[in-house]
């Protein structure tokens, strides 16, 4: 099993910073609760098991047990992962586009 991430752990708030630049658009990061995530998640759609799964992320994330940086992606990419602000420069075109697949 190889556990991938990027270069570093970003909290939701720079997350939230650095959508807000690339989209050109203010994104803000409410601090909903697990249970209101998870509504939020239903009221969009989303299957029960995506729930589950995405509100234990989202929870373990929030307090900061989710899952430590690696070096395991560079490693089997032979380069260093991308930042999410180059990510961002090269994918915010689904945001604006919706063009999430």
């Amino acid at each position: 099993m190889h556990h991938l991430t990027g270069p570093a752990a970003l909290s939701m708030s720079e997350v939230a910073a650095a959508l807000t630049r690339h989209l050109g658009h203010p994104v803000r990061y409410s601090r909903p609760g697990a249970l209101r995530f998870a509504a939020r998640l239903r009221e969009r759609g989303a299957g029960w098991d995506s729930i589950g799964f995405m509100t234990t992320v989202y929870t373990l994330t929030r307090l900061g047990k989710n899952q430590p940086i690696t070096d395991e992606l560079a490693d089997l990419l032979g380069r260093a992962p991308r930042t999410l602000d180059d990510f961002l420069t090269v994918q915010a075109w689904r945001w604006h586009q919706r063009a999430w697949t």
